[in-house]
Parts: C-alpha cells; structure tokens; sequence
C-alpha cells in the first residue's frame, strides 16, 4: 500500500517496463506484407502464388493459430472482425464482392456475396458494361463503420449501408469518381470526377442523395473534411496544361473552403486564390482544419496564412509572410512539409528544414513560440495529447519537449530514425541503429529511458497496437524478411 501510495504521489515511478516476445513469422518472399490489425490480435497475409488470405490468432493458451484461409487475388478490407474480398478480375461467378464475419469463438463464415445489381441496383437498360467484366478496385469504409464505398475498374461508385438486419445493403451511387473521402461523421462523403467534386449525404432513411458540386477546373489533390464534418477544403497543385477543355490558368492556383448551408447543402464559402512567383504548371499547397474545425491553416511554398471561422466567416487571423526566414522562425515549405494541430490553439508547422510551433494569442493573431531544426531522417512528432514533441535535430542526437510550466528539453544523446508515440502518450518508442528503445512519460510527466530491445536485423517500421500493450515490427535479414510481435508487460522486480 505504502508503495502504490508513493507512486500515486509521484514520489517513485511506476515499475520498468520489459518486451516479451509472443509471435515471430518469416514473410513469404512472393507474397504481400503481412499486417495486423489495430489491437494486434490477428494476423493476415495474401500470396500471390497461392491467390490465399490467411489468417492467424492466438487461441486461449497464448498460442498463435491459422484461424481462416479465404481465396483472395486482390486488396482485402478488414474491420471489427468483419472481412470484405472483392472478386479477382479473372473470376467470371457473377460476384463481385464477398462478405465474411467471425464469431466470438473464431469461427469464420461467410454472411454475404453481392453481385452487380446488388451493389447497384439499376436497371438493365442502364447497364453499359456486362457485369461479368467488371471487377471492384478499391473499397473504403466510413469512419462510422456503416457505409462502404465500393469503385469498380470503370470508376463507377456504389455505396452500401449496414442495415438493421446487419446485412449490407445498396444505398446510392456515383456513375463516375476517381477517388472518395467521408466525412469524420460518415454522413457526406466527397467524390472527384475530373474538375469538379461532388458531395452526397446520407438522409434520414440512410439513402444517398447529391448535396453539392464543387468546381475546380482540374483533378482536386486533396479533399478533406473538417473534424466537425461542418466544412470541406480542397485544392489541385497540378494545373495541367492550357486548353479548351481544361481553362485554368498557370499562374492562378487556389484553395476552396465549402460549408453546409441551412439548408442542408454543400456551397463554395470561400476561395482563396495563391499566384506563383514564376508560371508553372505545379505548385505547393496545404491545408489543415483545426480539431474543433475553426482554424485553417494554408501554405505555399513562401508563405502561410491562418483563416479563423467567426459567425461563420471565415477572415484571415494570420497574413502570409513576404517570404520565409530562418531568422523569424520558420523555414520553406516543400511537398513533404505538413501542419498540425497539437490543440485547437496550437500547431506544428514543418517546413524543409525545420518546423516551428505556433500558438494564438489572447488577441486573435498567431506567434512562433519554439523552433526545432531537424535532420534528413524524420520530422517532428507530437505526441496525441499534444503535451510532448519529439524532435531529430540536425545533430547526432535527439530532444523530447514536454509541457510541464512550459516547455522543458530532454537530449537523448544518440540518433533517432524514427519515433512513435502510442495512443495515451504515455509510451513513445524509437528505433536507433538495429534497436528498439522505449521511453515512458512519468506521473510528474517527465520522460524515462525503461528498456532497450536489440533486433538481429534491419527495422524498417513498427507500431503501437490500439491498446498499448504490444508493439509489432517488421525488419530484413539478409534477403529474408520478418515480423515480430511483442508484449510490453512491467517489471515488478
């Protein structure tokens, strides 16, 4: 009792953590990676040879099993223990996707094989291409897990909703979509086709209907949804070439901002126009949505603005600068740079070489607080509290900035490739020449070195599972390649 009490206190610190090893699998050289699913508890991989999906999981005991094996010659989609397997482009049975559900004792079965008029539902006169040709190639779920967006080789687009009787249903369609986005919500989502994006919404009866076109004059790169699903952003950085049939101008790029209107409607709110220093047919953008939706940041590659929404207009809270300096806290922005948000208040901008953070004032406007130079290996990561940022310097040694009464740096003296927090920032895990060391944040909120693991090989990426308790990563040895998965227990000892 004495002891729980100190480490509730923060006296002493919670006991060493330790990996455990529980599952090491040498990858099939063929085949494609093999993946686990968020929480780490099952297992799949497709081979090519074979055209199989197999699936393991750990019985009662601890002990990994295959579980299932399912034909499968293209991308699968596996959520919540439910199993989606489009058809491959030689089958000719007259389905074109497969639905398959595991119960709670790991008994795999099939509940669903929809054909093209039930992922469609039209009529025969409007049927341009025989079914028996046509092959789904991509498949995305909605955030909410209740609708499913299923493109065909022909870029036709049917969306499916989980019906009361858990059975996928048809529940609208987009005769042509190059790529799709859903809202955070899972009630709009937005489909590109060409120069414009279209924006359907799911009504009462769980039906999709067309709520809004968006024009842009060439194909969207990126379309995004704000966190309160209350606004959308999109914009192209390429412009193509001058012509009759796609006008746009070369020396005119431009982001467009849509909200939902009263009415219920997708509308253009605001378009925010950026003209290159020189003409050129491809341009840097980005954006990002602060989480509670109210802020928008917007660079380029000599500047950035912030638009703030109030009495739902948008106006700029802060200007772009001339240029970007060094000096004043802020480097070029690239292809590869990114914003984000650590709050509603506060985002990391990362530029080529370095990335700053910015914080809003009590008056409105924007100021650079830190500044973190960074090497060539990885960019500044923020932990999902927002309350740490790990940093690579341009140095042979890493810094970890915690917010205590204000920021405070750790220097870990050595080079870090990568580094990722888990999900309640209370771990953060770095790989460093052929080791995986694991940092724990204290209850004081101070960062603790609590074990090395030493890997026979190369790691080239690991993760966190969802519930923190396992880490998994794949590594090379020689020619052969493996995945290993381990168990973070604590050392009471």
């Amino acid at each position: 009792m004495l002891r729980k009490n100190l480490i509730a206190s923060g006296i002493i610190e919670r006991p060493t953590i330790r990996l455990t090893p529980w599952l090491t699998v040498e990858l099939d050289r063929v085949g494609y990676p093999l993946h686990t699913n968020g929480c780490h508890n099952r297992l799949m991989q497709t081979y090519a040879i074979e055209s199989v999906l197999r699936i393991w999981a750990p019985s009662e005991d601890g002990i990994w099993r295959r579980e299932a094996a399912f034909p499968c010659r293209t991308d699968y989609l596996y959520h919540d223990d439910i199993l989606f397997i489009p058809r491959g482009f030689d089958d000719e049975d007259g389905y074109l996707l497969f639905i398959f559900q595991r119960s709670g004792d790991g008994v795999w079965s099939e509940t669903q094989r929809l054909n093209f008029n039930d992922l469609y539902n039209l009529p025969d006169s409007e049927i341009d291409t025989p079914p028996s040709l046509e092959c789904i190639t991509e498949i995305t779920l909605s955030p909410d897990h209740r609708s499913l967006a299923c493109r065909t080789a022909k870029n036709t687009v049917a969306l499916l909703g989980l019906g009361i009787d858990g059975k996928w249903q048809h529940r609208g369609r987009c005769q042509y979509a190059q790529k799709e986005q859903f809202s955070h919500d899972g009630h709009h989502v937005a489909l590109s086709w060409g120069g414009s994006v279209f924006i359907m919404s799911k009504n009462d009866d769980g039906l999709w209907v067309n709520n809004g076109e968006i024009s842009l004059d060439s194909e969207p790169d990126k379309m995004e949804f704000s966190p309160d699903n209350r606004h959308f952003v999109t914009y192209f950085t390429d412009a193509g070439e001058d012509s009759d049939s796609a006008p746009i101008e070369l020396d005119l790029f431009f982001v467009i901002v849509a909200g939902l209107g009263r009415q219920g409607r997708w509308t253009e709110k605001l378009r925010i126009d950026k003209v290159p220093e020189r003409q050129s047919r491809y341009f840097t953008l980005l954006t990002k949505f602060s989480p509670d939706g109210r802020h928008l940041v917007v660079g380029t590659s000599t500047d950035f603005e912030v638009w703030t929404l109030n009495n739902n207009k948008w106006a700029l809270s802060r200007r772009g600068a001339t240029e970007f300096s060094p000096n004043r806290g802020y480097g070029p922005l690239d292809d590869h740079s990114v914003a984000e948000f650590i709050s509603n208040f506060e985002f990391i901008l990362c530029g080529a070489k370095e990335a700053s953070l910015w914080t809003q004032t009590p008056s409105g406007s924007w100021s650079s607080s830190l500044v973190f130079p960074y090497g060539d290996n990885t960019l500044p990561v923020a932990s999902p509290d927002g309350n740490t940022i790990f940093n690579q310097n341009q140095s042979a040694s890493a810094e970890l900035w915690s917010r205590r009464d204000g920021w405070e740096k750790l220097t870990i003296d050595y080079p870090v490739e990568h580094a990722k927090f888990n999900n309640d920032s209370s771990l953060l895990a770095m790989s460093c020449d052929n080791r995986l060391i694991i940092f724990k944040k204290s209850i004081s909120g101070c960062w603790h070195e609590k074990c090395q693991l030493k890997i026979d090989g190369e790691i080239y990426s690991y993760s966190f599972s969802q519930c923190g308790r396992t880490v998994n990563f794949h590594y090379r040895r020689g020619t052969r390649s493996f995945m290993s998965l381990w168990r973070i227990t604590q050392d009471n000892n």
